[in-house]
């Protein structure tokens, strides 16, 4: 691929913390090389196996906690904080291939 453009993957969240680490743990294995995870959580609390998990890889994705609980107003604040040339948004329950990203930049 000649061109990186930078990715941003935006995931909002809900309540479902475990789940949403295992996701994410699939996109830090991603082959693309550009590309930022940006988690908009309106969770109402964690388990402390999920509060390790995102202290442990913070440096990997930027989290945003939202007090109102909204899809649409997750995403749009996803938006205003993406720094992509590509946008694509995930549900917190995906397996996706290593490969994603890449198909969606190609594509």
């Amino acid at each position: 691929m000649l061109s990186c453009p930078k990715v941003t993957l935006i995931i909002p969240t809900l309540n479902r913390g475990e789940i949403l680490c295992e996701t994410l743990s699939y996109f830090f294995e991603q082959d693309y090389p550009n590309t930022e995870i940006i988690v908009v959580d309106q969770s109402d609390d964690f388990s402390a196996k999920v509060l390790e998990f995102f202290h442990q890889h913070s440096n990997l994705f930027k989290y945003i906690q939202l007090e109102k609980k909204s899809l649409p107003l997750a995403r749009n604040v996803g938006l205003e904080h993406a720094e992509g040339d590509i946008i694509i948004f995930c549900d917190d329950d995906v397996i996706p291939t290593s490969e994603f990203i890449t198909a969606h930049v190609v594509n």
